[in-house]
């Protein structure tokens, strides 16, 4: 498709790549793009810049609305890609109807980066890196055609995922993904922090397919930032001091949130116990350390997965390979 250049320039600036081991202040990313650095080809005239709390981003006003990155690493075998993305609504996991569909098929998917033009179609792309709000996972980054459901739990296929994951309007995050093809890793990053994985129970190397030589972007729903692509997986200190280091301002109360959320931060106790004034009663008091307490309360599958200990109930989330066997179908649900 003929294209028009956002600025003067279509091409990334390519810089000499470091290796992820040293100290990040060293490490230079091989592809740098972003509104201000005028790199961002644009395929669709929609396309406008806007400036909020202090950072620039390409943003589209209509679902057509399309940008592509001519050069990334994301065909390389080890690489990571940093995004900073403005959110235009809040993003998080919900019902979906029919009626949703009516005008628009692909409502429930925002794609950051796809190798296909198409981005919404995420099934016949070889890589995409999307945040679809229906339930669980909600924040992927697939390496395979295919269906998300296919890549996380059918074919195993190369993922990483991240379920119930939010994003907040008009909040800027810096959102991050590592791969390594050799060993079968993949993480999801947001705001410094690993939100997600690819799945540590493998017993088989995940397939992955080849990207094309371009990449896409576009939706209304959200303004595209600075874009870097580096040739090895960053560490999760490189990309926390990244993050550090690029944001402009940093919202105390969005970090301390995803710092609980996923890094288990500043949790507090939970030791409620109604006051004196009140006409609350115990009517049942369970030490949640023998097997008999299970028959007061309903546990909704999973029923080998409860163990009673002498330090309290406990689950334990059983490995994929035995969920998805036969057997599983009917231990596990």
């Amino acid at each position: 498709m003929a294209g028009t250049v956002f600025s003067r320039h279509h091409d990334a600036r390519s810089l000499k790549g470091v290796s992820a081991n040293m100290d990040v202040a060293n490490s230079k990313p091989t592809f740098l793009y972003g509104p201000n650095s005028q790199d961002f080809l644009t395929l669709h005239p929609s396309a406008r810049k806007i400036t909020y709390d202090g950072r620039a981003g390409l943003h589209f006003t209509s679902i057509r609305g399309r940008a592509a990155v001519p050069r990334h690493t994301a065909g390389e075998n080890r690489g990571s890609a940093l995004l900073w993305v403005l959110p235009l609504q809040d993003f998080f996991p919900a019902a979906h109807y029919p009626l949703h569909g009516k005008s628009n098929p692909f409502f429930e998917r925002f794609v950051f980066l796809s190798d296909r033009e198409a981005v919404q179609e995420i099934e016949a792309a070889n890589f995409s890196l999307l945040y679809s709000s229906y339930w669980h996972p909600v924040y992927v980054a697939k390496f395979s055609q295919g269906t998300i459901a296919d890549a996380a739990f059918n074919k195993r296929t190369a993922i990483a995922t991240a379920g119930h994951f939010e994003l907040r309007a008009l909040k800027w995050y810096q959102l991050a993904m590592t791969w390594d093809h050799d060993s079968g890793i993949y993480a999801l990053y947001a705001n410094g922090i690993k939100i997600g994985h690819s799945d540590t129970t493998l017993t088989e190397h995940p397939h992955h397919d080849l990207p094309a030589p371009w990449l896409y972007f576009g939706n209304p729903a959200y303004a595209m930032g600075d874009i870097s692509f580096y040739s090895e997986p960053l560490t999760e200190s490189q990309i926390s001091e990244t993050f550090a280091k690029e944001a402009v301002s940093i919202d105390r109360d969005l970090q301390t949130r995803l710092e609980k959320s996923y890094q288990g931060r500043n949790l507090p106790t939970f030791d409620w116990r109604p006051s004196a004034s009140s006409n609350w009663k115990c009517e049942q008091s369970l030490s949640l350390d023998r097997a008999e307490d299970y028959a007061h309360f309903f546990q909704q599958g999973c029923g080998p997965c409860l163990h009673f200990t002498n330090e309290g109930f406990r689950i334990t989330t059983p490995p994929a390979h035995r969920i998805l066997s036969p057997e599983g179908q009917d231990n596990y649900r």
